[in-house]
């Protein structure tokens, strides 16, 4: 498989990069991008330096390598939750929507974010609406923002050859709680899973999930916003879930 990309340095650090050459990625001109290994992508409000880009996978030395904002013709293979530790004291376990998805070149990626955040909720709602039929065929996933608020959407195919954005109705849109949140995910892999795939989108296993960490700057936003939901809303006792934990180490 030719699986040719390129990383472009947007600083003199060489900490902030594009990437380019990604299968299941493209810009905004819908040039389809080729392909890389899987990896986990993590969700981030844009900056001048990311070009509007706010899904970013980390580099061997320890950088960002920001992906195009549209994700097409891919594969939804599992939505699951783990629960992320830190050694740091005043970070308080947060649990994290995992999404995995596979590229049209059998290549899986993982896309990581807080299960309680505006993109986690984006996103299960928007699937939450579709048929199993449409579940277990190819998908494109928009990414949008408002301020520091990261939006996934989700579109299906529209019988023109474009994408359709899937629509919510209104009373739904909502940043949903705890245990809403377990409870789209499980409706949604439970939809999914209730009929088999066509076989020409027969799928291979997928590797073994490897977590990669958040750099030390998320981690930082990660803590402003446990403060904040903590004085906003009053403690709640949170139902038992299949949550894995993991410990995280803190820079």
């Amino acid at each position: 498989m030719d699986q040719q990309f390129s990383i472009t340095s947007v600083d003199e650090r060489g900490i902030t990069n594009l990437a380019n050459g990604l299968s299941g990625f493209t810009d905004d001109d819908n040039t389809v991008l080729q392909a890389m290994e899987q990896t986990t992508l993590f969700v981030s409000a844009p900056t001048a330096e990311s070009n509007g880009r706010c899904l970013y996978f980390l580099t061997d030395d320890g950088g960002k390598a920001y992906v195009p904002n549209t994700i097409i013709n891919v594969w939804i293979t599992d939505l699951s939750v783990r629960t992320v530790s830190y050694n740091d004291p005043m970070l308080p376990p947060q649990e994290k929507l995992i999404v995995q998805f596979v590229a049209p070149d059998g290549t899986y990626w993982s896309i990581r974010t807080g299960l309680l955040s505006w993109s986690a909720s984006s996103l299960l709602l928007g699937l939450s609406q579709l048929t199993t039929a449409q579940l277990v065929e190819q998908l494109s996933i928009r990414i949008t923002n408002k301020g520091r608020a990261v939006f996934l959407n989700p579109a299906i195919p529209d019988g023109d050859g474009g994408w359709a954005r899937v629509e919510v109705p209104r009373d739904q849109l909502h940043k949903l709680e705890y245990d809403e949140a377990l409870d789209a995910i499980t409706h949604i892999n439970q939809t999914a899973q209730s009929i088999t795939a066509p076989e020409p989108t027969a799928l291979p296993e997928p590797p073994p999930f490897v977590e990669d960490e958040q750099v030390e700057e998320l981690v930082v936003d990660e803590k402003i916003d446990a403060v904040l939901d903590e004085i906003r809303k009053p403690a709640r006792r949170r139902r038992k879930s299949s949550a894995t934990p993991e410990v995280v180490p803190t820079a």
